[in-house]
Order: structure tokens, then sequence, then C-alpha cells
């Protein structure tokens, strides 16, 4: 067994950063917040709800709109609730 070389944080990160390229997209790419990923209606829903407790109310109706252009199920039933 040969000693393992001591390896800080900033080299572990160098090395996740080369290993997992980031998937995510930000609704508010200017700040970056309200991180979601591409298709995944959960991470949709959860922007959706900390965009309103925020009271970012222009950032929560994109993330319902692309919500509703993927088909999902909570957005689909928001929407017409909303209707009607």
């Amino acid at each position: 067994m040969g000693k393992k070389a001591v390896v800080g944080w900033p080299e572990r990160l160098e090395r996740a950063k080369k290993r997992a390229p980031s998937t995510l997209i930000y609704l508010d790419s200017e700040r970056r917040r309200y991180p979601v990923k591409p298709g995944d209606c959960q991470s949709y829903k959860a922007a959706y709800e900390r965009a309103r407790q925020q009271g970012d109310n222009g950032i929560a109706a994109t993330a319902l709109r692309r919500a509703i252009r993927l088909g999902c199920d909570w957005a689909v039933k928001h929407s017409q609730r909303a209707e009607g």
C-alpha cells in the first residue's frame, strides 16, 4: 500500500469541476438564482415555490410557463385551476 497524497479542497474542487459539468440552468441568470435541471418537473416546482416566497413573481411565472410547456402535472393542474 502506497502512501496517499494529502489533497486540499482547491484540488478537489478542480477535479469535481472537470468530472461533472454543471447541468443546471438558472431562471435568474444575472444573479445565478433559482437553479433548475432541464426536464425535471420537481426542480421547476421548487424554483416556482421559492420565487413566490421571495416575491419574485416574474421568475415564478417563468418557472410555471416552462413547467407547463414540459407537461408537469402540478403546473397543468395549477393552470386549469386558474382558468376556471
